[in-house]
């Protein structure tokens, strides 16, 4: 799914798998975890490379008969966010936890790469040498779409989110999206935005939140 609104550009991958309740946990999460998280990022990063380098060529049908109505921004105008709806996992999440979860990822950004397969039911930079990825799973593509129910409202979170999920310091761990959603529709930053303000502004020199 592609939204163009503006100079902004945000490109949607929503994939399903079954995650297997009845094997290992992380036999079951890696199985799910490249299917439905790296199937995803690889079809956004592909999607993001032609959208760079071929912008007059997007169609709406697959034999390319007729053109994308509306333009994609400049280069140096265009702001790409990357979104995985990544769904089927959240009865074995909250099984997971005892059913002291939602059935949410936890958000860990810390974790890179490979790292992701040895840690079940945490997502943080899946492809570190490529743009940020939001993860959204069954639970929190609703609980975000219903708070932030305007284009400009949500890509403004995505801005925002992309923004503090991405410093080296701190390392920010979330035990859901609903959680990151939270402290942002109840924090402003200086300029009175919804934002991630942390305690001290931009000096705080905290490792680990």
């Amino acid at each position: 799914l592609l939204v163009i609104f503006g100079n902004d550009v945000i490109i949607f991958s929503v994939k399903y798998s079954d995650f297997n309740r009845s094997i290992d946990t992380k036999v079951a999460w890696g199985r799910w975890f490249k299917k439905a998280i790296i199937g995803s990022v690889r079809q956004i990063n592909g999607a993001e490379q032609w959208l760079r380098r071929f912008p007059d060529g997007i169609y709406l049908d697959k034999n390319c008969q007729h053109k994308l109505p509306i333009s994609i921004p400049a280069q140096s105008e265009i702001r790409v966010h990357r979104v995985a709806v990544a769904l089927g996992v959240y009865e074995g999440c909250k099984e997971f936890f005892g059913g002291q979860s939602l059935g949410s990822l936890i958000i860990h950004s810390g974790l890179k790469d490979g790292a992701h397969f040895q840690n079940p039911f945490n997502v943080g930079h899946v492809d570190s040498q490529k743009g940020f990825v939001h993860f959204f799973e069954d639970f929190t593509l609703n609980a975000v779409l219903r708070e932030l129910d305007t284009i400009t409202d949500f890509v403004a979170y995505l801005s925002k989110k992309e923004e503090f999920l991405s410093r080296v310091k701190p390392v920010i761990v979330a035990t859901g999206e609903e959680q990151i959603l939270s402290i942002y529709l109840t924090h402003l930053n200086s300029e009175g935005e919804h934002d991630f303000a942390l305690p001290g502004g931009d000096k705080n020199e905290v490792d680990y939140i």
